[in-house]
């Protein structure tokens, strides 16, 4: 019982803490490209956001599976630098993905994405919105299995 609960509370604290740097860092982004914000840009920071929890969701059975194995081996400092890092890296990957789809949608269209999301260009921000948001949907499942890889589970001998 002890365990679920130390579990619990690891990853309600790494989530609240990946959730609130994310969209502070994604809001200084936005910031800078359309002050006050439009609805456009809006759009692309609420699909960002989204994105980045739909990876938190994987990302947080990984880390719970980690935990819970640390946990039973004795090892609370293991999990917690485990969980942790599985936080960390996917809050990385989250921001390169956010990034880098920005960067490709934007050379994929013909319209400069940036001039056209301070032209407040809602049909771009939705097609931007859709693409990160159905990319993370795809790519999350094998982040998290990739993560699950690193744990030192003992081998069977069958």
């Amino acid at each position: 019982m002890i365990h679920n609960l130390l579990n619990l509370l690891s990853l309600v604290i790494l989530g609240i803490i990946y959730i609130f740097t994310f969209s502070k860092v994604q809001n200084a982004f936005f910031s800078k490209i359309s002050h006050p914000k439009n609805q456009a840009t809006i759009i692309v920071y609420i699909a960002s956001i989204t994105a980045a929890c739909i990876n938190l969701i994987h990302i947080s059975d990984a880390a719970s599976d980690a935990m819970l194995f640390f946990l039973e081996q004795e090892s609370i400092t293991k999990g917690i630098i485990y969980s942790i890092a599985f936080f960390a890296t996917t809050w990385f990957f989250s921001f390169i993905f956010f990034r880098a789809s920005f960067f490709i949608v934007g050379s994929l269209t013909p319209e400069n994405e940036l001039d056209e999301l301070i032209k407040n260009n809602k049909e771009i921000a939705w097609l931007h919105a859709l693409i990160i948001i159905s990319l993370t949907f795809v790519i999350a499942p094998a982040l998290s299995k990739i993560a699950t890889s690193f744990i030192p589970y003992p081998k069977m001998p069958f």
